[in-house]
């Protein structure tokens, strides 16, 4: 869809009418804005009526960058709709700030800013691994699990999931915080808390391979503590059908 069909359109004049609430990401006026004060649009997903909402970044005639996002539901814009915007003097500046600002960026699921083209915001992959006999204070068993997680704020350095800690990783490698592609390793031997007990936990936006992580722990345990490996069953660890 073209700028002035979207001018045209009922549904972008509606969203620009009820995100009436301006949040300054960074460095640039307050002002409100409308459909008509757009001169560029740089990515856009058209939502639904009690669906996903409508979702637009571009300029304005003044120079600022805005980033839009409105929802009604399933009766249109006269009955319950609202949403909100956010303005920046750069594009580079609006992608940055208004990511970690509390707002539309932490309502909408990930997906949703990948279809308006926001770079970098992704899904993400949380491997996890638990492999424990019983002798510590966790229970025996062993867990092989992969969850997908939601972006639901990122910066230049850090992205922000939606799981039950809303856990922060970093984008590059540091060797005291969590990490994207960075796998963590613990074993424990005979701890006189833990017992014998082996962690793998890792964030990645890409596929890993079953067998990748078999091989990661049991170099881990090699370099740890080698005679223990002899031990451990790492069969569980499967790719799922």
């Amino acid at each position: 869809m073209e700028l002035q069909e979207m001018k045209d359109s009922y549904d972008w004049r509606e969203a620009f009418v009820y995100a009436d609430h301006i949040r300054v990401a960074y460095n640039c006026k307050p002002d409100g804005f409308s459909m008509d004060d757009v001169a560029e649009i740089t990515a856009a997903s058209e939502g639904e009526n009690d669906g996903p909402s409508w979702l637009m970044c571009g300029r304005l005639n003044d120079g600022r960058w805005f980033y839009l996002s409105a929802g009604c539901d399933y009766t249109g814009w006269d009955c319950q709709a609202g949403g909100d915007a956010q303005v920046a003097d750069t594009l580079s500046n609006l992608k940055q700030y208004a990511m970690d600002n509390e707002g539309s960026a932490k309502r909408h699921d990930a997906r949703a800013h990948a279809r308006a083209g926001w770079e970098g915001v992704m899904g993400i992959n949380f491997y996890h691994v638990e492999l424990s006999d019983g002798t510590g204070i966790i229970k025996g068993g062993n867990v092989f699990e992969v969850n997908e997680l939601n972006v639901l704020g990122e910066n230049h350095r850090n992205i922000v999931v939606d799981d039950v800690d809303f856990t922060t990783i970093r984008k590059d490698k540091d060797k005291y915080y969590t990490c994207l592609d960075q796998p963590s390793i613990c074993i424990y031997c005979n701890d006189n808390c833990w017992g014998n007990r082996v962690t793998y936990r890792l964030y990645t936006a890409s596929t890993k391979k079953a067998a990748t992580i078999r091989k990661e722990i049991e170099r881990e345990i090699d370099k740890k503590i080698g005679f223990f490996r002899s031990g451990v069953d790492l069969s569980f660890i499967k790719d799922k059908p």
